[in-house]
């Protein structure tokens, strides 16, 4: 099976080394690319603007930015390496509905 594509669903919070070595080493015997997609939501920071919908969509946006800046520096190991990587990041509150519309989008070979 030849291996294009490979998506790491990365679990925010969780030490994701294992999986990511794993992948790495996936990508760098196959050439495949790979995209590093983690799905966000904090339930907290939800219920403390349930009636000021504008400073919810700042404090999303400034939650998924810290997130995206968190996934920025787990590619570094496969830039070193010259694998072809990128990152997404969402919020949704369901993480596998997340993950399911992400592999519709994105189309692996391997999640």
């Amino acid at each position: 099976m030849d291996i294009g594509k490979i998506l790491v669903n990365i679990k925010h919070g969780k030490d994701s080394s294992l999986i990511l070595e794993k992948a790495l080493r996936l990508a760098e015997g196959s050439g495949a690319k790979v995209e590093l997609f983690c799905c966000c939501y904090n339930v907290s920071l939800r219920n403390s603007y349930l009636l000021d919908k504008e400073s919810l969509i700042r404090a999303e946006h400034g939650y998924m930015h810290q997130v995206e800046a968190e996934l920025e520096k787990l590619t570094e190991p496969f830039e070193e390496l010259d694998i072809d990587v990128d990152l997404d990041c969402c919020w949704q509150r369901h993480q596998a509905e997340a993950v399911v519309r992400k592999v519709l989008r994105f189309q692996p070979d391997i999640v």
